[in-house]
């Protein structure tokens, strides 16, 4: 207990294990959703509804790869922590 409240056990690698679903099906409805919206004339989300639905596909694509590899990246980071405080008891006799 005193671990969490001094800062020296990471909760932020669950968290992002956590966030990770939410983020990609953020990052699969979002875009899909242009197609079956219908924007009124002259509105200034008409020219999003022009896009083409391969373009859409495409961002998704791209989106839910960038978004696994940054959520990868910040558990990499943590992974690295948490070896470095392992050799550092280590080395210290704890």
């Amino acid at each position: 207990m005193w671990d969490f409240f001094s800062f020296r056990l990471m909760i932020s690698t669950g968290l992002i294990k956590i966030m990770y679903p939410i983020g990609a099906l953020a990052i699969l409805i979002g875009p899909l959703s242009f197609l079956f919206i219908v924007p009124k004339t002259g509105s200034s989300t008409a020219a999003l509804s022009t896009l083409p639905w391969e373009m859409l596909i495409l961002s998704v694509i791209i989106g839910q790869v960038m978004w696994r590899v940054f959520c990868e990246q910040l558990i990499l980071l943590f992974s690295i922590h948490d070896s470095l405080k392992k050799n550092e008891a280590r080395a210290t006799g704890k």
